[in-house]
């Protein structure tokens, strides 16, 4: 069923063996976030949506808001919080539908050994739930199998993917949406931890098969995600390329003269970047 939803971020990305785009959320004014986010009312439910005022966790990645287990106080012991997120399970795009592949964030986690920090996923409506750590069958077309690591204690922001195959889920054609639920579970010792924040939660697409035409001057990067080198082509000659982190800060730029250029990325942290070509045009891709 094709489906028209607000997008806060659309990155299109031209690729004559593959299409793929990346919806990008925050929690802040003015995006559309909050209407695909759903915290359980009920007692003692700890997530909230603000600017974060705690001992550790004192800024948004992307200023600011986050969605945090209370945005004021440490999580309380024997607490069961959860807010549960939509994400379309394809998206229609050039004459096409395109499926999900991942969704990726920004994360920080403060807490005791004996609590657990959780994401479940369900692809019937809330009916059945899946541990995305180890229940599901979790793969990435474009390569080996990754199941998501283990959410532990950090020290600053952290980037985290949730890769899915949904292939082999046999009621996968039975509906449009998927549900991903965090859940933080603090135990009877928990005293003074921040809990867990989140923000800038990304929703990736991607199809193979399918030549894209970008708005305007065409242009492809690949590969997307990467490690080390960014490869860029364009139907029109590059003069200027620049990366940016996702604060706006420039820490990678290049004057060119060519369709095709190349940029080593191997030393930036890992993270969602913006690269800008001639000026103007804009596309977004992730190192890990």
């Amino acid at each position: 069923m094709k489906r028209n939803f607000t997008l806060c971020l659309l990155c299109l990305i031209l690729s004559t063996a593959h299409a793929q785009y990346t919806e990008q959320f925050t929690f802040d004014p003015g995006f559309a976030m909050r209407n695909y986010i759903t915290i359980d009312t009920s007692s003692h439910n700890l997530w909230q949506i603000g600017a974060p005022h705690k001992t550790h966790f004192t800024s948004a990645y992307t200023s600011p808001n986050v969605i945090v287990t209370d945005t004021l106080n440490p999580y309380t012991p024997n607490d069961t919080s959860m807010f549960v997120m939509k994400v379309p399970l394809v998206v229609w795009y050039f004459s096409r539908y395109i499926g999900v592949t991942d969704v990726h964030f920004f994360y920080q986690l403060r807490k005791d050994s004996g609590s657990i920090a959780r994401i479940d996923v369900s692809n019937d409506n809330g009916l059945h739930w899946y541990d995305t750590r180890d229940t599901i069958p979790l793969a990435y077309p474009a390569g080996a199998p990754l199941h998501p690591a283990v959410l532990d204690t950090t020290t600053g922001w952290t980037f985290y993917r949730v890769q899915l195959d949904i292939s082999p889920w046999p009621s996968a054609d039975t509906t449009d949406t998927l549900l991903f639920r965090f859940v933080f579970i603090s135990d009877s010792g928990s005293i003074g931890q921040d809990g867990w924040m989140i923000d800038n939660i990304d929703q990736f697409y991607y199809a193979e098969g399918v030549p894209m035409e970008s708005q305007g001057k065409s242009v492809s990067i690949f590969p997307n995600p990467l490690h080390d080198e960014l490869n860029i082509s364009c139907r029109e000659i590059i003069h200027s390329v620049s990366i940016s982190d996702i604060t706006g800060r420039v820490v990678r730029s290049k004057y060119c003269n060519s369709q095709n250029e190349r940029i080593d990325v191997a030393d930036l942290p890992n993270g969602v970047y913006l690269l800008r070509i001639n000026g103007s045009e804009v596309r977004k891709f992730v190192k890990e």
